[in-house]
C-alpha cells in the first residue's frame, strides 16, 4: 500500500524531471537573450517545485493539529472554528507569499521596493524558518523511534516522559511541535527584519607584511551584500552612499551580492552609487549575479584586467579590478 507522502514524492519527481526536460529542449534552440530568460524561468520553477515539499510538511503538521483540536470539548465550537480559520488563512498566505517571493526578483524590481515584494520576501524568510524547524522535529521523531528499539534507551526514554511531561509535548505530540515551530518562526522573522533594516559599519585593522610604509594608514571602505532589488531601492542605496562618504576612505571597493534582479530594472535604483567619493578611486568586483548570466571570473581573468597604480614617493601599490559598475552608473 502506497502512503500519501510516497505518492506525493513520486508526483514531485515526475513533475521536476518533466519540467527540466522541457526547459532543456527550449534552451537548445534559444538565442542568447531568450536563453537568459529561460534560465531565470527554470530557476524559479525548480525552486517552487522543491518548495512544494516544504508545503507538504507544513500541511502534514497542520493536519495533526486539527486532529488534536477535536479533544478540546470544553472550548466553544465557534472559538475552535475561528482559530482554525485564522491559522489556515495565515499558513495559506505564508505559502503563497513564499512562492511569489522568487518571482519578485524578476517582475517586481523598480526604483523603490513595492509593498508586495517586501511582503512576499518576508514570507520567504518565515516559510524557510518554519520548514527548517519542522525538519528538525522530523529528525527528532525518527531518532526517537530508532532509540526505542534498544531496551536500555527505551526504559530511559519512558522514564524521561513520565518524570518530565514537558518533554512529552516536545518529543511525542506533533501539534505542540507545530506550535513551537510557529513561535520560533515569528521570533526569528522579527529578528531578521530588524537586522536587515540596519546598516552595520565595522572598523577593522589589517596588517600586511609587504605593504610599503608609505601606505601605512591607508583606509579602504568595503561594501558588500547591498542586494539592490525588490527590497532595497534608491533611498536605501543613498543612505549607504552617505554613510560611506562620511567615512572619507582612501579607496572604496564593492564586492559580492550587489544586485538581486535584472540590470535593466535596477539601473535607476543604483544611480546613487555614482555619488561615492574616495581619494584613490572606486573598484567593483563582479560576482555571480541573479540575472541569468554568470559574471564569475577566475583569478587569471581578473588579473588580465587593467590595473591601477597608487604612488607615494618611490613606492607603488597595485590594484586589479573594474572601475565601472555594470548598471550604466560610472563610479569614478
Amino acid at each position: 500500500m502506497i502512503h500519501s507522502w510516497e505518492r506525493f514524492l513520486i508526483f514531485f519527481l515526475v513533475v521536476f524531471t518533466a519540467t527540466n526536460l522541457v526547459f532543456a529542449a527550449l534552451k537548445m534552440s534559444a538565442i542568447s537573450y531568450s536563453y537568459a530568460h529561460l534560465l531565470r524561468a527554470q530557476e524559479v520553477m525548480n525552486i517552487n517545485i522543491i518548495m512544494a515539499m516544504g508545503d507538504f510538511l507544513i500541511l502534514f503538521y497542520f493536519r495533526q493539529c486539527l486532529n488534536e483540536l477535536n479533544r478540546f470539548q470544553s472550548v466553544p465550537r465557534w472559538v475552535l472554528l475561528l482559530f482554525v480559520g485564522a491559522l489556515c488563512m495565515f499558513l495559506l498566505c505564508l505559502m503563497f507569499g513564499a512562492h511569489l517571493g522568487f518571482f519578485s526578483y524578476y517582475v517586481l524590481c523598480d526604483t523603490e521596493p513595492s509593498w508586495l515584494s517586501v511582503l512576499s520576501l518576508t514570507a520567504v524568510g518565515g516559510w524557510t524558518y518554519l520548514v527548517a524547524f519542522l525538519c528538525f522535529f522530523c529528525v527528532v521523531n525518527v531518532t526517537t523511534r530508532i532509540l526505542l528499539f534498544c531496551t536500555i534507551t527505551r526504559s530511559c526514554y519512558q522514564r524521561l516522559l513520565t518524570n518530565h511531561p514537558c518533554f512529552r509535548a516536545v518529543l511525542v505530540q506533533a501539534h505542540w511541535q507545530f506550535v513551537i515551530c510557529l513561535l520560533l518562526m515569528i521570533f526569528f522573522s522579527v529578528l531578521s527584519l530588524i537586522g536587515a533594516s540596519r546598516i552595520t559599519v565595522r572598523l577593522t585593522d589589517i596588517t600586511l607584511r609587504k605593504l610599503p610604509e608609505e601606505f601605512d594608514g591607508l583606509t579602504i571602505a568595503l561594501l558588500t551584500d547591498i542586494h539592490i532589488g525588490p527590497t532595497v531601492g534608491q533611498r536605501a542605496v543613498s543612505k549607504v552612499v552617505n554613510i560611506v562618504n562620511e567615512l572619507n576612505p582612501d579607496i572604496i571597493t564593492i564586492v559580492g551580492d550587489l544586485v538581486d534582479g535584472p540590470f535593466e530594472d535596477l539601473k535607476h535604483a543604483a544611480t546613487p552609487l555614482s555619488q561615492l567619493k574616495s581619494k584613490h578611486g572606486i573598484f567593483f568586483a563582479l560576482g555571480k549575479l541573479k540575472d541569468g548570466r554568470n559574471f564569475s571570473f577566475s583569478y587569471n581573468d581578473a588579473f588580465r584586467k587593467p590595473r591601477t597604480l597608487l604612488w607615494k614617493g618611490k613606492e607603488r601599490f597595485q590594484i586589479y579590478g573594474e572601475t565601472k559598475i555594470g548598471l550604466s552608473a560610472t563610479l569614478r
